[in-house]
């Protein structure tokens, strides 16, 4: 279920930052097909970097 969750939200703001950098460059339209394709690298980058990274057990953190 994270992982869904996070595909979606990687979309959602993927788009939205395409959008307005597009917006910026003068494009008047949203490319959804680019939209796509990076979210979809973003999001396994940040899958990767989740997994490779690691994680320290102590509960004393503050």
């Amino acid at each position: 279920m994270r992982f869904v969750v996070g595909l979606f939200w990687t979309f959602l703001l993927t788009c939205m930052a395409t959008y307005i950098v597009g917006a910026m460059g003068g494009h008047a339209g949203l490319d959804l097909t680019k939209s796509s394709i990076m979210s979809v690298v973003i999001f396994m980058l940040v899958v990767v970097l989740g997994e490779i990274m690691p994680m320290n057990k102590e509960k004393s953190q503050h």
